[in-house]
Order: structure tokens, then C-alpha cells, then sequence
């Protein structure tokens, strides 16, 4: 999900990552078994003290089926059935404003009255990833905290850590659909997680009441934020959590006021589909193209055995990145390699040339390299064919032997 600048990816179990251009939003790594960060959200059962995720990670809801998920539109969306409690969890990116929505849906099938308590968590980045993983523990020291008092949002600013660096601004904020209580808010990791536990096990969920408040220049920060939801028999409730990114302190407040104005939420998933359509119009292509595209992107993020080269090829390969230099690529980028053998493959290779279009727009860098097969009948024409498609695409030749862009060869011209 994307609208060019503020781009999210989310897992099926939940787990996902917010980037603004170039910067992490949230804290992001990637791991095949402990929760990987993102945004995460809490359902918390006063009456009873369980609290379980609207989403597999980071807290499981234990005796209830997994959550259904559905990646197919404009957003990735979550459902589930807990006891007599329906939850239906959208995430959404805004066409115009660099903020991100996550909306929370809980319908009440019981006889009884449910009393709920709401909680939002990330953990703060707002640098270039690679900074955050290399020097963790010094990257954590420039982020400062603050609540907005006209809107009662989390705002936080990355202080410079050099003098070419510019400061960046986040607002974080949970509200709850007809309701005007102001939520309570906590942005010290520490005292939300505790010592020894995780986010698959925070103190802040143990107990009930509101968060700590501690806001100012603490060690690690995060932003949380808790509201209280009753859900009447038959009834339901909705709560909007938005995260936004700003250059400036007078954008982030502005922001923070339009985040807080009452149907923000819808006018945020309808701006969210108007910049799909546009996008799919733009690259003719359908829904289905799309789908199949951002299933595709999921093995440029994170790592997919099913979309690597057979094990004897790898390990036959005596190469590093620089072997690639060669051929005009910089390796610095996830590499797609498409062989064309005949010419029906040369509709494969017109869909490669949207798809990178489509990846490009979600601010996914990538490289992709056409190979015609050296023993392909026709190998001249089939050349010919494969530069028309990719030029004739919607990236054209902006793209084309271009850096991140798409790369034609001979097979036959290529050494082991």
C-alpha cells in the first residue's frame, strides 16, 4: 500500500513495515520466528483481563481460529471471530496525506454488554533502515516525544544527528468513532514492554486503566496510545489508529488536525482506492494484474526459498555482488531475471515491464533482467521483440538499461 511517498507492507500474521521515502517509520526486522515489528494493535477484555491482537502476531487470540485474511484490494484486511466478538481490522494509506490508517471494527454477537480497551504500539524510527539495524542503541537517542494538546496525538521529532540532516516529524493517534474521551498514551519501550518480555507479552496489557503518560526524551521510544470501548449486545464499535509523517512542525500539527477531524477515516480509504484505480488506469492494468504483482513483491521484501535458484546453482556460483557490474546492474537492489525461450514469452516479459512500473510505485526498488535463451528459436527476432515490449511499457525508456530499471541481454553473451 502505497500513495508514492508513504509506503506499507504487512504481512499475513500482521506484521509489516511503514516506510516514509527513504525512512523507517517503525521498527522493522525481518524474522522467521519472533515478531518482526510494525504497528500493533491490542484488544484488551476488562471484565476478564485476556487480551489477544486482531492479528496472528504479536498476541495470538488463544481458542479462536486464525484471522482471515484478504490482501485482494486496495487494502490489506483482517477478520476474526474471538468468543461472541467479531473483529475486522483495515489498513489503509491515504492518496494525498503521508499517513496511514488502521481501522478496527468490533461487533458485539453477545447478550452481554463488553467492556474493551484499545491499545496502539510502534516503535519509533524515522531514519534510514539501514542506520536503525547498523547503531540501534545510538539512533534511539534523537527521537524526542510530545502530545499535541489541541488534538490529543502522540508527536514525535528525530532530532539532527548531523548538521546536514533534517528533522522529521511523526503524529500517532487513536480515536474512537462518536466518542470524544481522550485516550491515555505511553512512548517509553520499557515501561510498555517491561524487563525480559516482548511485544508478544507487554505489561502494559496485565493491567487495566490508562497508560503511564511519559512523554520528553526518553531512551527508546515508541508511541502507544489506549481508548476505552463498550460494546453494547448487537452493537459494534469502530477505532481509527493513524500514523503520519511531516517535514515540519506546522505540517505535522496540520496533519494531526485532519487526522483528528471527524470522517477521517473514510476519507482516508476512499483516497486510498482512488490512487489504486488511477495507478491500475495509469499502467493498464486489472485487479487481477495487480494481485499477481503484489504477491510477486513479497519475495523483493522479504526473503522466499520458492522464488530462489535451485540449491546446486547457488552453490556453484563463486561470484559476488561485483560480478554483476558487468552487465550494468549494481546488485544493490533485489534482482527479477525473466528467460525468455520463445515467443509466447514475450507477454511475460510486456506484464515483468508493468509490474516493475507497479513495484516502483509502491516504493519497492528493484531490478529486473530479460535473458533470451541462447538456444531460442529465432534468437535475433526474439531480442528485437522483448526491446520493443520493454520500451512500449509504461516505465519506457525512462527505465530501460537504466539504474533499478530493466535490463535486456543475449544468454549466449553471458560467461559462467
Amino acid at each position: 500500500m502505497s500513495n508514492g511517498r508513504y509506503h506499507v507492507a504487512v504481512a499475513r500474521d500482521g506484521d509489516g513495515t511503514s516506510r516514509w521515502d527513504d525512512l523507517a517509520v517503525s521498527r522493522w526486522r525481518e524474522d522467521a520466528v519472533l515478531a518482526a515489528g510494525g504497528t500493533y494493535l491490542y484488544i484488551r477484555e476488562e471484565r476478564s483481563g485476556a487480551s489477544w491482537s486482531p492479528t496472528a502476531s504479536p498476541r495470538a487470540a488463544v481458542g479462536s481460529d486464525a484471522p482471515v485474511v484478504d490482501f485482494s484490494g486496495p487494502n490489506a484486511r483482517f477478520e476474526q471471530r474471538h468468543a461472541d466478538l467479531h473483529t475486522a481490522l483495515e489498513i489503509a494509506v491515504d492518496g494525498s496525506d503521508d499517513v496511514e490508517l488502521r481501522r478496527l471494527t468490533i461487533a458485539n454477537h453477545g447478550d452481554a454488554k463488553r467492556v474493551l480497551s484499545v491499545t496502539s504500539y510502534l516503535e519509533i524510527v524515522l531514519s534510514p533502515p539501514a542506520t536503525d539495524s547498523s547503531h540501534p542503541a545510538f539512533n534511539k537517542l534523537f527521537v524526542e516525544t510530545k502530545v499535541d494538546d489541541a488534538t490529543g496525538a502522540v508527536v514525535a521529532r528525530r532530532r539532527p544527528a548531523k548538521p546536514k540532516d533534517d528533522p522529521v516529524w511523526l503524529v500517532h493517534l487513536v480515536r474512537v468513532d462518536g466518542s470524544d474521551a481522550a485516550p491515555s498514551f505511553e512512548t517509553d519501550r520499557n515501561r510498555f514492554l517491561g524487563r525480559g518480555h516482548s511485544v508478544a507479552n507487554p505489561v502494559a496489557m496485565d493491567g487495566s486503566g490508562a497508560l503511564s503518560g511519559r512523554i520528553g526524551p526518553v531512551l527508546d521510544a515508541v508511541a502507544a496510545m489506549r481508548v476505552a470501548v463498550s460494546v453494547e449486545p448487537g452493537g459494534s464499535a469502530s477505532i481509527d489508529v493513524c500514523t503520519g509523517v511531516a517535514e515540519t512542525r506546522e505540517q505535522a500539527m496540520a496533519l494531526a488536525r485532519r487526522i483528528a477531524a471527524a470522517g477521517a477515516g473514510d476519507r482516508i480509504l476512499r483516497g486510498s482506492q482512488k490512487r489504486r484505480n488511477r495507478l491500475l488506469r495509469q499502467c493498464n492494468a486489472s485487479a487481477d494484474d495487480a494481485a499477481c504483482f503484489d504477491r510477486l513483491a513479497a519475495a523483493l521484501l522479504t526473503a522466499c526459498a520458492a522464488a530462489r535458484s535451485e540449491p546446486q546453482t547457488i552453490a556453484d556460483n563463486r561470484r559476488g555482488q561485483s560480478g554483476l557490474w558487468g552487465f550494468g546492474l549494481s546488485g544493490d537492489s533485489p534482482l527479477v531475471v525473466l528467460r525468455v525461450a520463445d515467443a509466447d514469452g514475450i507477454e511475460t516479459v510486456r506484464r515483468i515491464a508493468v509490474a516493475h512500473t507497479w513495484w516502483k510505485a509502491h516504493g519497492i526498488a528493484s531490478e529486473v533482467m530479460v535473458l533470451v535463451q541462447a538456444d531460442a528459436p529465432d534468437a535475433a527476432s526474439l531480442l528485437k521483440q522483448a526491446r520493443r515490449a520493454l520500451i512500449e511499457g509504461p516505465g519506457g525508456k525512462s527505465v530501460f538499461e537504466k539504474r533499478n530499471g530493466i535490463y535486456l541481454r543475449d544468454a549466449s553473451t553471458l560467461d559462467d
